[in-house]
């Protein structure tokens, strides 16, 4: 259709994207628009098959993959991991004998799960993954409180292979592709039959884009979004499908659904629940986006009404592309898909602004914030899957409501996200792009 083409063109235009592909579910109708290229560098155009990695989508489609073995009796959610995952080796010993699936499903296993590396890859990466999990900084006891966990994947993935008797990639195909349907759905995006499949891009620091290296292989990650790849019109069918109860029945998927943690960030989300991103209650929206190397995916689902907005994109700025998208949608359908992205408050509070400066972090995942003339700066340092330090990125933070809430912007960005301080027991936490972040305390001579 004319108008959603023109808004997903108009958004990649306006924020760096070579090109993406949008699909859209009312009622009984589908709609389906595509925009730009797979490659700068070349002339192949992106349509609805154009396969493209989707990143953190992948955490719905595995916790479904274990959701089908609760709706079968096999196991439950509140099932401990040390049982299903008896090769599982973390440092706290009372952590690992207390975690379950679901603080895993719903990022509250306490771990900081920024550890992407893993000591293999192939068919043994999750094995060797949990194998070395000593590696694994417990930040709070599980249950005790959010942050966002990609190891916590991982462990998912591997609960997977010793329920099923089959390593994570093979039965992720198995599952989407051959028992689902959906034929451009695979483990490691690059095993899609043709080469009709979209390249990441980033700033190429000159005012363009540039394509991004990508390795395909099968690593420990793949369970929390590394690796896999899918269309717009396979994820339109995945909606369906969920819906219709062909996934999961469908009191397991209300299960799912139900808000169990709710989010500390809401920019975020809104709430939790096991394995789903919910971004709005009432009516309930559900789904969950992704980002990796250049990539960005975003999946929305509600059911009363009927109602599916995915978004596919090759690079730019992700979320600002699918704002826009999801505001012309909903103005020309009369949709409903959660709220907007925050807004940057007029004034700064400077009330106790100083009672947030500090170091935040888990090893080289850090975050300094400090006081500037009047704001509140965090410049955060991290890495990547590799191990691989990155350039350090600068976040004004303005507070935006009670208990810490605060609005953060920065460079390179259009929108606006949430962050949030926490003070608990004493100590200082940062929960920063969803991730808990303690205080780093010095230690002195």
């Amino acid at each position: 259709m004319s108008w959603l083409r023109e808004a997903l063109a108009q958004a990649c235009l306006q924020h760096g994207a070579p090109g993406g592909a949008v699909g859209v579910i009312h009622d009984s109708s589908r709609i389906e628009a595509s925009f730009g290229v797979r490659c700068c560098e070349g002339s192949a155009p992106i349509d609805s098959r154009t396969v493209f990695r989707i990143g953190s989508m992948t955490k719905m489609l595995t916790a479904l993959m274990l959701a089908r073995e609760v709706d079968a009796g096999v196991l439950g959610f509140d099932a401990k991991v040390s049982h299903w995952a008896p090769d599982l080796v973390l440092v706290d010993d009372a952590a690992r004998a207390d975690l379950t699936l679901a603080h895993l499903l719903t990022h509250t296993g306490g771990l900081f799960g920024d550890v992407l590396d893993g000591p293999a890859v192939g068919d043994c990466a999750l094995s060797a993954y949990v194998e070395a999990g000593a590696r694994l900084r417990q930040v709070t006891p599980p249950g005790q409180a959010f942050s966002y966990a990609n190891a916590g994947f991982a462990i998912v993935g591997r609960i997977a292979e010793h329920v099923r008797k089959q390593n994570w990639f093979d039965l992720f195909d198995a599952t989407w592709r051959q028992r689902m349907g959906l034929e451009r759905t695979a483990s490691v995006w690059t095993e899609v039959a043709g080469d009709n499949i979209a390249i990441g891009h980033a700033w190429d620091g000159a005012g363009g884009v540039a394509p991004l290296a990508e390795a395909a292989e099968r690593t420990a990650m793949g369970p929390a979004g590394f690796s896999p790849g899918s269309c717009t019109q396979d994820i339109l069918e995945l909606a369906e499908k969920v819906l219709a109860g062909d996934v999961v029945g469908r009191s397991v998927l209300t299960h799912m659904c139900r808000p169990h943690v709710i989010s500390p960030v809401p920019s975020f989300a809104a709430s939790w629940g096991l394995g789903v991103q919910l971004f709005s209650e009432a009516p309930l929206v559900f789904g969950h986006d992704g980002a990796v190397n250049g990539q960005s995916s975003f999946l929305r689902i509600g059911a009363e009404p009927k109602q599916v907005l995915v978004l596919l994109v090759n690079g730019g700025d992700g979320r600002a592309i699918f704002e826009h998208v999801k505001t012309v949608a909903q103005a020309q359908l009369g949709l409903q898909l959660g709220p907007a992205s925050p807004r940057w408050p007029a004034q700064q509070d400077d009330a106790m602004i100083a009672d947030y400066v500090g170091r935040y972090g888990v090893g080289l995942q850090q975050a300094e914030v400090s006081a500037d003339t009047g704001a509140l700066i965090a410049e955060a340092i991290s890495v990547d899957e590799k191990g691989k330090v990155l350039k350090p990125t600068l976040y004004e933070l303005r507070r935006a409501g009670p208990d810490h809430l605060f609005v953060s912007r920065t460079q390179g960005q259009a929108l606006c996200s949430h962050q949030r301080f926490r003070f608990f027991n004493g100590e200082r936490g940062f929960w920063f792009r969803g991730r808990l972040l303690p205080e780093m305390k010095e230690i002195s001579a």
